[in-house]
């Protein structure tokens, strides 16, 4: 099961029959979801009611100046993939997230061991010349999730259920990935989210976060940020120290200049300004 749902993920077509939508009626009886039904015109659609964890199928036709609603029940790989959705639904962020804690990863050319070898956002941003494979290795690993493999349960089509407010992808499925450096050790080593792209049916890199809790930079811009100044403090006893060497990468890959000493083992602080369309670090 785990290689089919990579081959397809990877090697997926480009053209895709329509995602079923599925629109909410909470705590309804059947005739309100009737209604919900009728309300989306004529066509076939899908109402589901979260409270009780269920999905009905409905087939609205005309019928002189009248629209008629028949319920049938849903395929199976329709209410596989409702239920899974459903269950990795965020009340409080108001999305659709799957988190895989404890990932532990081997970071593209390493030599295995040594921290900044284990994949995190490092490996992941915009700056990173080697982002492309280290985002690839993470799609494969997501691939391989027993939990996501529902994605692939319409075998014929390939079509993937979507929530009436995913339409647009206004709100895509999303996955995160808290990493770590060694198996099963708690050290934090950051987060990355994915989003699940409907047009290629693949995994795309969003975001990460480092070691610090701050978004790893995509851009010379993102090391100032929309102000045009940022500070960064690594102090050496804590983890964001172990997050320096990255940093200091992170800068130069950005062409960024770096004026004052940094010596191995010490705690240093940053200022980044951008000044006159010009970007440069000092350590204060």
């Amino acid at each position: 099961m785990r290689c089919v749902a990579l081959l397809f993920l990877l090697f997926a077509p480009s053209a895709w029959a329509d995602d079923p939508i599925a629109y909410t009626c909470y705590y309804c009886t059947p005739a309100e979801m009737e209604h919900v039904a009728l309300q989306q015109g004529l066509g076939e659609h899908y109402v589901y009611d979260a409270a009780r964890v269920d999905i009905t199928g409905f087939t609205v036709t005309a019928q002189g100046n009248q629209l008629r609603a028949v319920s049938f029940t849903p395929a199976a790989w329709i209410t596989t993939q409702f239920e899974a959705m459903l269950a990795a639904y965020d009340t409080d962020r108001d999305e659709t997230i799957h988190v895989f804690s404890n990932t532990y990863l081997h970071a593209p050319g390493s030599s295995h061991g040594r921290s900044m070898t284990v994949l995190w956002g490092h490996h992941l941003g915009g700056l990173n010349p080697d982002r492309e494979t280290g985002r690839e290795i993470v799609r494969r690993h997501l691939s391989d999730q027993p939990g996501l493999a529902y994605l692939s349960a319409d075998v014929q089509e390939g079509r993937v259920l979507r929530f009436w407010f995913e339409r647009d992808d206004a709100k895509p499925l999303l996955a995160r990935l808290n990493f770590t450096s060694r198996p099963g050790y708690l050290r934090s080593l950051g987060n990355a989210t994915f989003y699940f792209d409907r047009g290629t049916r693949r995994w795309e890199y969003l975001a990460s976060e480092g070691i610090s809790s701050r978004a790893v930079p995509d851009s010379a811009e993102d090391i100032v940020g929309p102000d045009g100044s940022e500070s960064y403090s690594f102090p050496v006893y804590t983890s964001a120290g172990d997050e320096l060497p990255a940093f200091l990468q992170w800068l130069d890959w950005a062409g960024i200049p770096v004026t004052g000493e940094v010596k191995p083992g010490s705690s240093v602080s940053f200022n980044c300004r951008k000044t006159n369309g010009h970007i440069a670090c000092e350590r204060r």
